[in-house]
């Protein structure tokens, strides 16, 4: 039982975490084309990771503090990838 709880609390943090993470590092601005390339690996990793085990808890069948967790970690990580890959509707081109 204790592995159990071990495996739900990783996951637990890491639905915290990862969203906030990869938006952090959308932040970050790489001098090379190599630098470039490993952050764009990282903010999707991170990225895939969040909206993937935020889903888990979203639909769940648990209490709502985890829903909303889970929530917001799609969200973050929604909003990291839509930022790093410039994934926005241009309203005013001209």
């Amino acid at each position: 039982m204790e592995s159990l709880a071990l495996i739900v609390a990783i996951l637990f943090v890491t639905a915290i975490l990862s969203g906030p993470i990869a938006l952090g590092l959308t932040y970050i601005h790489a001098q090379t084309a190599r630098g470039r390339k490993f952050l764009r690996v990282f903010i999707s990793l991170f990225g895939i990771w969040g909206v993937l085990n935020g889903l888990q808890f979203a639909i769940a069948n648990v209490p709502i503090f985890p829903r909303l967790i889970g929530l917001m970690s799609v969200i973050t990580s929604v909003f990291a990838i839509k930022r790093e890959f410039k994934l926005h509707r241009k309203l005013h081109e001209e």
